[in-house]
């Protein structure tokens, strides 16, 4: 069950990123802008919002199997839509509205899988290996499409291109639909014997109960921490290839550190587990990551405005870890900190806010970005109109 359950969370966050690691190409092959490209990513963040509310009742009601079992099908039947590609590239925009729709179902299952499943002193290690999973998709996310796909420049015609492309999302639509067959098929709502007196407790997702939870000052600094770190981690995934490339990286070597972002992101979650024996504290962990996490921000703008590329490797790694030290501590203190209200109710919640500051931020980056003026060789690159700056320089 746990191991179906990973897999659906790998898929989700596969098929979300899809787009980011070979923006450039996109933008060629279709006549299409860098934000239209970020937006494929972002639909997922932005229909969480809206689908998180049926998604929460489902789960909370039906239980885990209606809840992932609707989560996959989404997902699946989105990532086949974006094989129409080569027909028009809404159906690219169309296969991500379902597929985000159907994330909604597997994010809010995490901390209501870690109940059901998992004895109260493993919960914490359970939700550290569902984030994982989402990581871990991510990276593939990252690996595959430049894998498959060579540099724009090297392509003949557009339609070798475009037929690279359809390749694929046909390859993607194939791996999350065989990965679900298992999950609709065999997922359980629950062991026959309840690992814990929690899981056998009714949980309260009346008004009253949200209320009381809202106006705990300490949920409140929970989801206003969250929210930002959430939306730095999605936000730079998003916009990844857009920042490098003005500096002369390719998408391929974007690609690569997208690819050591989440790498990092793995080595935090696991990381977290340890910290967490020896703090014995959220508090400590929680402003651990946030020192880490600016750190290595601040390292890796300084690398690749200098290009040092072996600095700009470190650094992307460091963010990784700052920035995933906090999330699956952040599930389980909310889910504490909101008790009786369900798992679903309370991961939403975080979850929705983080959403919100995840556009908001990938916005502000987008409007930084266009504010920044290029010399010839980063303007040809990106076939724009060269405005004879002065701020970026073409790496050697």
């Amino acid at each position: 069950i746990r191991d179906r359950y990973y897999l659906t969370t790998m898929c989700t966050s596969m098929v979300q990123i899809t787009c980011s690691p070979i923006s450039n190409t996109l933008q060629t092959v279709y006549e299409l802008d860098a934000h239209q490209i970020d937006i494929t990513s972002l639909l997922f963040t932005v229909l969480y919002i809206p689908a998180n509310v049926p998604a929460t009742f489902l789960i909370d009601k039906y239980g885990l199997k209606v809840g992932m079992s609707s989560g996959i099908i989404l997902c699946s039947l989105g990532a086949w839509l974006r094989t129409c590609i080569n027909i028009s590239f809404r159906f690219v925009f169309l296969g991500q509205v379902i597929a985000g729709c159907g994330n909604a179902f597997v994010m809010n299952s995490v901390t209501k899988i870690s109940n059901n499943w998992f004895p109260a002193e493993e919960r914490f290690y359970a939700t550290t290996f569902n984030m994982l999973a989402n990581s871990f998709g991510m990276a593939i996310g990252f690996m595959v499409p430049p894998a498959l796909l060579k540099e724009v420049k090297e392509y003949s015609t557009v339609q070798e291109a475009k037929q690279d492309i359809y390749n694929l999302f046909s390859v993607e639509a194939i791996i999350v639909t065989i990965l679900a067959i298992p999950c609709v098929i065999f997922f359980k709502n629950k062991p026959p014997t309840p690992p814990s007196i929690a899981a056998t407790l009714e949980k309260e997702d009346d008004l009253k109960t949200v209320l009381m939870a809202i106006k705990d000052p300490n949920f409140f600094f929970l989801v206003l921490q969250f929210s930002l770190g959430y939306a730095l981690y999605i936000g730079l995934q998003v916009v990844i290839t857009s920042i490098v490339i003005p500096f002369g990286f390719t998408e391929q070597e974007a690609a690569y550190f997208g690819l050591l972002f989440n790498f990092g992101s793995m080595i935090g979650l696991v990381l977290s587990l340890f910290l967490l024996k020896i703090l014995k504290s959220y508090k400590k962990i929680i402003s651990t990551s946030y020192i880490l996490s600016n750190s290595a921000l601040i390292c890796f703008t300084g690398a690749l405005v200098w290009e040092y590329d072996t600095f700009i490797n470190i650094a992307a790694v460091i963010q990784g870890i700052g920035l995933q030290l906090f999330w699956n501590v952040s599930l389980e203190l909310g889910c504490e900190l909101t008790f009786p209200l369900g798992e679903a109710s309370s991961t939403s919640w975080l979850q929705t806010f983080g959403c919100l500051m995840s556009i908001v931020h990938v916005y502000i980056m987008e409007f930084c970005m266009s504010c920044l003026l290029y010399t010839s060789d980063a303007a040809d690159d990106l076939l724009c109109v060269d405005l004879g700056g002065r701020r970026i320089i073409k790496k050697k």
